[in-house]
């Protein structure tokens, strides 16, 4: 979590989330041989995962919204079963 919080605010603000998921995103896409999405595309995404990730809506994600948004992603989980064979 503190490595995606990039200004030391012990929060997630929108910025910082989408560049976690650009790099993220792009990162996939090379290793699976898919094409990268472009960066309006990302930027998209990233307001829509923003809604839903900020679940008390104060435009900042916490520890505990990140944790939970990992967590309960099945997506996520199974690329981390996929490519870390844990």
């Amino acid at each position: 979590y503190t490595a995606f919080d990039i200004d030391g605010s012990n929060s997630i603000d929108r910025k910082e989330l989408n560049q976690f998921l650009s790099a993220s995103i792009i990162s996939l896409c090379k290793i699976v041989g898919l094409p990268q999405p472009g960066r309006v595309k990302i930027q998209e995404y990233t307001y829509e995962a923003f809604k839903i990730v900020d679940a008390d809506g104060n435009g900042e994600i916490d520890f505990d919204e990140f944790s939970k948004w990992i967590k309960g992603s099945d997506q996520i989980q199974d690329f981390l079963l996929k490519y870390t064979g844990i």
